[in-house]
Parts: C-alpha cells; sequence; structure tokens
C-alpha cells in the first residue's frame, strides 16, 4: 500500500482548491515554506496520513513476519482505520 493510496482513502481532508490553491502557488514561488490547509474537523477526519502509515507498516510487518494470533481494533469510531487495515 503506497501514500496516494492512503491518502485517497475516504477521511482525509481534500485538497485545496480555487483561491486557497492559488494563494499557495504564489507564496510558494516567493520562496515561503507556509501554506494554507483547512483544519480538519475531529469527527469526520479522525487521523492524518501519517497515523494511516504507520498502522499499514505495523500491520503489513505482522503478516510479513507470520505473527501468530488475530487482529483486533478497539474503539473503532466510523472504521477509517479499519479500511488501512482491511487493505494491507
Amino acid at each position: 500500500m503506497d501514500f496516494i493510496e492512503l491518502y485517497n482513502l475516504p477521511g482525509m481532508v481534500g485538497r485545496p482548491k480555487g483561491l486557497v490553491k492559488l494563494i499557495n502557488l504564489v507564496t510558494r514561488r516567493m520562496g515561503f515554506n507556509y501554506e494554507l490547509t483547512k483544519i480538519p474537523d475531529g469527527k469526520l477526519h479522525m487521523h492524518t496520513v501519517e497515523q494511516r502509515m504507520n498502522f499499514a507498516t505495523l500491520a503489513s510487518c505482522n503478516l510479513a513476519f507470520h505473527v501468530p494470533g488475530e487482529w483486533a481494533e478497539f474503539g473503532c469510531y466510523n472504521g477509517q482505520s479499519a479500511m488501512v487495515f482491511q487493505k494491507c
């Protein structure tokens, strides 16, 4: 599972569009290391791409090294992390 596939799963903050995208482009060309992004909603956007990458690495290492036992996830709100585990 690669970065793009993890990012495209439901529940991520979308890429900037319109005026925000233009402002980001102009500031990048001016040499500023700042970017406008949407503030994540705690109920809709449960975790970041980095956290999803950690989930995928953990699951794929368990599968690659044939770790015995079952996989369980507790405290699932709307199944976004379960989607990552399902894709591995």
